[in-house]
């Protein structure tokens, strides 16, 4: 993670810890893509990620917004009635009594915890609206997108929706715009806005300028002499980027011929599910000997020999063999065919994690012919030297694209001129996009919104009415028709039956005790407690139910029929599992919590060890007195640096630690004097002092300050 980009963690955090939506937003080679795929990796959230094109789909590792949900493809009218009654489109009505959707389909998307939409500026407003109405739909909740958290992810200054010219009239009859912000359910859910705006991929502030410049249409005359100045001839060794497909196609083509060498096929495997229009490259590559091509796939063998948008050319080749040379560091590469995947979410019923199923997928060299590509299938790569051939751009962003796709000014050979009139730029993204939110205000919003989901998610695991009522129904149910092994099986039900209503009378108590808690913001205590919780809750449901029912199964193994049973009673262990999970992963506010760890295929006699009262700080004093930082005991116990201060502040109130190895003097000085007499919270002294310092400094400094304030 880019640690040191306070939006891009901020940005994360959100994503990760709360359950608000996010429209996360930036200019080209701000690390967009590389927050979506550290969030896939290491997020504890069963997430979802789409993108409006097969493509897209493809580069984020999800699927498309319309198979994941149904939508139409004609426009969605939504509510809206078309005068004098012309049938145009296609009416919420209709669209959600045709919805149809198996069993396991549904309790997916009802146990989702986020939604990505990838590349959102190219989702058009009646599609956005139609998703949230499914949603609502199959999660029977009326909030926006269902009361599921969205994480919209896309630069609204780079490609923009593409609606049919019949359709037009339509949408913006209905919607007043094409863009995804255009949909009433947009001002319903009214994400936090964030923009990224550390550039990553150019270095030259000269450079970084003009693209500033040509995204929002503002060019002043020393911009326009620079694109003068580039202005020069074709680089034979780069790559050209055109507006139009048929131009690119035409330019491959003219320049293979060209070339004197035997002429290769190579034909694409396609099995099931796999649209034509998200095919990766050629369904048939057709190469020769010294043929200019661009990788369209990462390494997938680890070796990162080469990524998505890297150029080479063809160094031998024959029927069974393809070997390139790469242009930037002229290594040999002899290429493997890969492997693309159509994916379909599915739910694990054993796990209750979210599984990417395959429902096809697209093998053939991860290659294409690169003398030239269009600017839109551009997009998201970059390359060291480009020619651009923008002269007949003829949507708003082509020409940024264009530009942001080369890490430098000397690499760009501008082959048409570039005036205004091919800067394309709607004004109401520009209007839409005064909207960046000061980072100090952020950070108290996260923290607020972290909080909010972290008591929502406790206050849920807790509850046990549900594991009750699993019992009951089960035991009802068989209660009258088992046969064999019937003592052994009443037995287990009123154990079980004991020990789940035990279960639930005692969340209940902890529920009254905690919602006191909360109320006092003691967090240290409400940590304290949490920990115990989690430690009590997770054995017990362990110890008591699920180790008992799996020793019954054991013991009926040989006995007849109980197939029927045993089914039922896997459902039941899977339940109870996904109770207990959440139960192990619960946090508190922006804050990690050591992990209760039951592992599920662990023997069913392990013993429980009993955790030393306090033992979780006590570890973090002796690797700070061992003399390691707040950074290095943080990675170190895999917890957050928050969590760590935290942990240490208690023993600046004890004396244990002193205050000064973090603040001076007269930094506490300055925390003193806008403490309010009884304030206990830190939100407001934040805000008061501007944030100049981080929760976890005033922490500390309330730690130290406390006995001398009364």
């Amino acid at each position: 993670m880019h640690t040191t980009n306070t939006r891009f963690k901020l940005a994360y955090d959100f994503a990760d810890k709360t359950g608000v939506s996010l429209f996360l937003t930036g200019k080209a080679g701000t690390g967009k893509t590389t927050l979506l795929q550290q969030l896939k990796v290491n997020s504890r959230k069963k997430i979802a990620i789409t993108a409006p094109t097969g493509i897209a789909a493809m580069h984020a590792g999800g699927t498309t917004l319309h198979s994941f949900l149904q939508l139409p493809i004609q426009p969605y009218l939504s509510n809206y009635e078309h005068p004098n009654g012309l049938q145009v489109g296609i009416t919420k009505a209709q669209f959600l009594s045709n919805l149809r959707m198996n069993k396991d389909k549904i309790t997916l998307i009802r146990e989702l915890e986020l939604l990505v939409i990838d590349e959102v500026s190219m989702v058009r407003c009646d599609l956005f609206e139609a998703a949230s109405d499914a949603l609502k739909f199959i999660r029977k909740n009326n909030q926006p997108f269902g009361g599921l958290p969205v994480l919209l992810l896309g630069d609204l200054f780079q490609l923009p929706p593409v609606v049919i010219e019949h359709e037009m009239a339509i949408i913006e009859e209905v919607y007043k715009g094409k863009y995804f912000f255009d949909a009433p359910v947009y001002k319903e859910l009214n994400p936090i806005y964030i923009e990224l705006n550390h550039i990553y991929r150019q270095e030259d502030d000269k450079f970084k300028d003009l693209l500033n410049a040509i995204r929002v249409n503002t060019l002043l005359p020393e911009h326009k002499t620079i694109l003068g100045s580039l202005l020069r001839q074709k680089n034979q060794e780069a790559i050209t980027l055109t507006t139009h497909n048929r131009v690119a196609d035409e330019l491959n083509r003219a320049a293979l011929n060209q070339l004197s060498e035997k002429l290769f096929h190579f034909h694409a495997e396609v099995q099931g599910d796999f649209s034509e229009k998200s095919f990766p490259t050629e369904a048939t590559l057709s190469l020769k000997k010294g043929a200019k091509v661009m990788f369209v796939k990462n390494d997938t063998s680890g070796e990162k020999r080469y990524y998505n948008g890297m150029l080479a050319t063809i160094d031998d080749i024959n029927e069974d063999l393809i070997i390139v040379r790469t242009t930037d560091k002229q290594i040999k590469i002899e290429l493997e065919k890969e492997k693309w995947k159509n994916i379909r979410y599915s739910l694990n019923k054993e796990t209750s994690e979210i599984d990417e199923e395959e429902t096809g997928s697209f093998t053939q060299f991860p290659i294409r012919l690169a003398w030239a590509i269009t600017i839109h299938k551009s997009q998201g790569l970059t390359f060291e030297n480009i020619n651009i051939d923008a002269g007949s751009s003829f949507a708003s962003g082509q020409v940024y694209v264009a530009l942001s796709r080369c890490r430098s000014l000397d690499g760009i050979s501008l082959l048409t001129p570039i005036q205004g009139e091919q800067i394309l730029v709607d004004e109401r993204v520009v209007d839409f996009h005064q909207k960046q939110v000061d980072e100090d205000l952020l950070e108290a919003m996260l923290e607020e919104a972290a909080y909010n989901y972290s008591v929502t998610k406790l206050l849920s695991a807790i509850k046990f009415h549900q594991v009750d009522l699993w019992i009951q129904q089960f035991t009802y149910a068989w209660h009258e028709t088992l046969i064999e092994k019937y003592e052994a099986a009443n037995a287990l039900f009123l154990q079980l039956k004991n020990a789940s209503s035990h279960l639930h009378l005692t969340g209940e108590k902890f529920l009254i005790q905690l919602n006191q808690l909360l109320s006092s913001k003691e967090n240290d205590l409400i940590t304290e407690r949490i920990l115990k919780a989690k430690q009590y809750f997770s054995y017990y449901l362990f110890d008591e139910l699920i180790k008992p029912i799996q020793s019954f199964q054991d013991s009926i193994a040989k006995a007849k029929r109980v197939k029927l049973l045993n089914a039922d009673l896997n459902k039941l262990i899977n339940d109870l599992w996904k109770k207990l999970n959440a139960i192990q992963y619960l946090t508190f506010g922006n804050e990690e919590l050591p992990i209760t760890y039951i592992n599920r295929n662990q023997p069913i006699n392990k013993e429980r060890k009993k955790v030393e009262k306090g033992a979780t700080y006590k570890e973090s004093l002796n690797l700070y007195l061992q003399g390691k930082n707040i950074q290095m005991i943080a990675a170190e116990r895999g917890l957050s640096t928050t969590t760590i201060e935290g942990h240490l502040s208690r023993y600046i109130a004890t004396g244990e630690i002193n205050i000064h190895d973090f603040l001076t003097e007269e930094a506490l000085t300055e925390i003193a004097s806008h403490i309010k007499e009884d304030e206990a919270a830190l939100q407001p002294l934040y805000a008061a002092l501007n944030g100049k310092f981080s929760f976890g400094q005033l922490r500390m400094a309330m730690a130290h300050l406390k006995p001398h304030l009364q």
